[in-house]
């Protein structure tokens, strides 16, 4: 619950962290959850952007002045951010360590179909629900997976894609729209 340990254990009177763990056990998909969620959680207190995928860094590609990054999601989605070798460096990146990979809804696409597309990102699911205002529409997307994802169209769009509830949809987006945090 976000207390630290330290203050759990002045509380339960114990001097030993071993001691206070002995306490607790979770299962493997438990912990995966209350990481998943905790990671989350920060992510989205320091971004507007509403898609968040966390995970751990698969692979690192460099190129001559852009590096590409790919993120293995807990829930098993690939996710693939190109950014500058410097925003690479500044962040320290190396394979194996956990990053957030954020998207704001507006660059979200959301497909019927199956034409080729440059979108390195593609995801399939349907859609949750969608919401029309006079020019967007928010739609919510549940990925096979399970994980949401928001995009905001417009309601034009919304309309001659007859998105609904139900619907099987692909969710698409740029290597270059994702934003990477540590």
């Amino acid at each position: 619950g976000d207390v630290p340990l330290k203050i759990v254990q002045q509380f339960l009177g114990q001097q030993s962290p071993t001691l206070t763990a002995s306490y607790l056990h979770f299962s493997r998909e438990d912990a995966r959850k209350i990481v998943h969620s905790h990671i989350r959680r920060e992510a989205m207190k320091k971004t507007s952007a509403r898609n968040a995928f966390t995970g751990t860094i698969n692979r690192i590609k460099r190129g001559d002045l852009l590096v590409e990054v790919e993120i293995l999601t807990s829930t098993g989605l690939q996710v693939v951010s190109i950014i500058t070798a410097e925003s690479a460096d500044n962040l320290e990146l190396r394979e194996g360590i956990n990053t957030t990979a954020t998207i704001k809804a507006p660059w979200v696409i959301i497909s019927t179909g199956d034409a080729p597309t440059s979108a390195r990102n593609h995801f399939f699911g349907k859609v949750q629900s969608v919401q029309l205002g006079e020019i967007e529409a928010e739609v919510l997307v549940t990925l096979d997976e399970g994980t949401t994802v928001c995009a905001v169209i417009t309601s034009q769009s919304a309309r001659v894609l007859k998105l609904e509830p139900g619907k099987p949809v692909s969710v698409l987006f740029k290597a270059f729209a994702v934003v990477l945090g540590m």
